[in-house]
């Protein structure tokens, strides 16, 4: 009788799938999304506030900052390829969507469905044809949430990952003097956390 083993694919690198994925674009992307979900989730704490009201509030402020900034021309890579609900962004030529998830195992309805503009094909197994950006909420208090770039092949299995490592941040006492205020360019309104470094890498990913 023939034995079949399934070869287990290893995950490479985004920028070693496609060079428009380089880590400093999926930097300044990953962290304006986490950034958004800390600074909602700071500020919506009230007794009327749940997981359900923090959690809508931050897609609907993630996906308004992602599309103002791919519509904004600040990054000649960065195009909005559809402003729909299941917003997609072109990174270069390439579409990417984000999801709110389990990086591991997403769960979310719609996460592995592609729209008309998420339409890479390939007949090689080793290819990514779509590609995720994976908010992943921490699992326990003592834990941090994280960010992940996943591209999946036409199984749905993961062959491309990447997870964004935040700088160490500075922590301000409550009652220290506040610094003062960055200006931010139009399409960063609402992105309290996102600071001078962001900036700076950007004027280098043009």
């Amino acid at each position: 009788m023939l034995s079949y083993c399934k070869v287990v694919l290893m995950p490479t690198l985004p920028w070693l799938s496609h060079a428009d994925l380089t880590a400093e674009r999926l930097s300044i992307l990953a962290e304006g999304l986490l950034n958004i979900r800390h600074d909602t989730f700071a500020e919506l704490a009230t007794r009327f506030d749940d997981n359900y009201s923090r959690g809508c509030t931050t897609f609907g402020r993630q996906r308004q900052w992602l599309m103002q900034l791919a519509t904004s021309g600040r990054y000649s890579w960065l195009t909005l390829a559809s402003p729909a609900m299941d917003l997609t962004v072109n990174i270069g030529v390439i579409p990417v969507r984000f999801f709110t998830d389990d990086h591991d195992s997403p769960k979310k309805h719609g996460y592995f469905r592609r729209n008309e503009v998420d339409c890479l094909f390939s007949p090689d197994e080793t290819e990514p044809v779509l590609f995720r950006f994976v908010v992943e909420p921490a699992a326990t208090a003592d834990d941090e949430d994280r960010v992940f770039f996943l591209g999946h092949n036409a199984f749905n299995e993961v062959v491309v990952e990447w997870q964004y490592r935040p700088k160490t941040a500075v922590i301000v006492p409550v009652d220290a003097e506040v610094p003062a205020a960055v200006v931010q360019s139009d399409a960063e309104v609402g992105l309290k956390s996102s600071g001078n470094e962001q900036d700076a890498e950007a004027s280098g990913s043009r």
